[in-house]
């Protein structure tokens, strides 16, 4: 084997350089990937130092007019505000401290324009009284909400549009409805609900926004199964009441009876504040053989008794009018339940216990009344009437 003749020292110095070129470079190279991925992994790596001599930035001019958006790094990050159109101006100029002369120029040409439209003689239109342009009212017992709900009611109220609609034995809380049930667009919804769910309630729903709701009756144990509910608007009242049934015992028709006597109080008293109101809902209670099928087998029933009958003669003794049979005297077949056994609702062998009542200077509005038979949202049918509105000049409502 030949020696290995010794290197020279130039050519060892350039080796050795060589080698630690290659050694830095191979450093470089390794800890520039480990960067990356740490930054993928969301660390921090701080910018690179300046050097020292290295000059300093120019400063950005400061822009009196700038779009207050490109200071925003929110916007920044979505890419809107980063450029300014050319030719770009502010719409107005923001007032920085109060002008007390200038509000009040303002509010006194608004005054002038408002002045102006009562003086054209135009009625004032506006959302708390329905009685400047009238409106129409239905009353249903639904037989629960989500029952009814699945037969359509939020299609039915798209479709009627009533301007106020009472709604009896909700059977829920609202916090198990569905929003677009509990308050449909365009309309204020008030629920009233009883102590324990899926039994009994109320709940008024209106296109005018109310004035003041007023919850119960008085009749402490009648009030706890939310059974009253009334609404102001404006002149206006409607009170949406579910009178007890008393089919389910004789414990529950003895209450019922001791209801009907606190109910005939409540009801006068209603009338003694002289202003349009309606007592509206389920009465549970057919007044006369015209307004039930089978008077003769049903005269010892629930709903059909000669004392409940009696009772609702003496209602409309005290002023209230049945503004259904008012306008429809005489009218047969008028019904607003049907039991679910027999086919009842088929061969149309119903009952009238569903009742729009009103004060005399209501009812004097009343154009048209009907039963909206072929509803199908419940056991019951919507029953409906049709105000006017009211004279212009009518004395208004005395204040409660």
């Amino acid at each position: 084997m030949t020696p290995r003749k010794p290197s020279k020292p130039a050519e060892n110095a350039k080796t050795a350089k060589d080698a630690k070129d290659a050694k830095d470079a191979k450093e470089t190279n390794t800890r520039v990937p480990a960067r990356k991925s740490a930054a993928r992994a969301g660390s921090h790596r701080p910018s690179p130092a300046k050097p020292a001599d290295a000059s300093p930035e120019p400063a950005v001019p400061a822009i009196d007019d700038a779009d207050p958006r490109e200071a925003d790094p929110a916007v920044q990050r979505k890419g809107v505000g980063k450029g300014k159109p050319k030719g770009f101006k502010p719409r107005h100029e923001t007032p920085q401290v109060p002008d007390p002369p200038r509000a009040a120029a303002l509010l006194a040409a608004r005054e002038a324009s408002r002045q102006a439209f009562f003086a054209a003689g135009e009625p004032l239109r506006t959302q708390r009284d329905p009685l400047a342009r009238g409106f129409t009212l239905a009353s249903l017992n639904c037989c629960g909400i989500r029952s009814a709900e699945r037969r359509g009611l939020l299609a039915w109220l798209k479709r009627t549009r009533p301007d106020i609609a009472c709604l009896q034995e909700v059977r829920a809380w609202p916090d198990q409805i569905e929003p677009e049930l509990r308050c449909p667009a365009g309309y204020n919804t008030r629920w009233l609900v009883a102590g324990r769910k899926g039994y009994s309630g109320v709940a008024t729903y209106s296109r005018a926004s109310p004035d003041r709701y007023e919850e119960g009756s008085g009749l402490w144990w009648g009030d706890d199964e939310a059974r009253v509910l009334r609404a102001d608007f404006g002149d206006l009242s409607i009170v949406n009441l579910y009178s007890p049934s008393g089919s389910s015992s004789p414990d529950r028709q003895i209450l019922k009876f001791s209801y009907l006597e606190h109910l005939a109080d409540f009801a006068r008293w209603l009338l003694a504040e002289n202003r349009p109101i309606a007592l509206c809902g389920d009465f549970n209670i057919a007044h006369t053989a015209l307004d039930i099928r089978n008077a003769t087998g049903n005269a010892r029933n629930s709903g059909f008794l000669a004392a409940e009958r009696q009772w609702f003669t003496e209602l409309l003794a005290l002023g209230w009018v049945d503004v259904l049979r008012t306008l429809h005297p005489g009218e047969p077949d008028l019904y607003s339940w049907w039991s679910n056994r027999g086919q009842a609702r088929a061969k149309d062998v119903g009952w009238r216990i569903d009742y729009v009542l009103a004060s005399p200077s209501l009812a004097a509005l009343a154009q048209e009344s009907w039963i909206e038979k072929r509803a199908g949202l419940s056991d019951h049918a919507p029953v409906w009437v049709r105000f006017g509105p009211r004279p212009a000049g009518s004395p208004a409502a005395p204040t409660c």
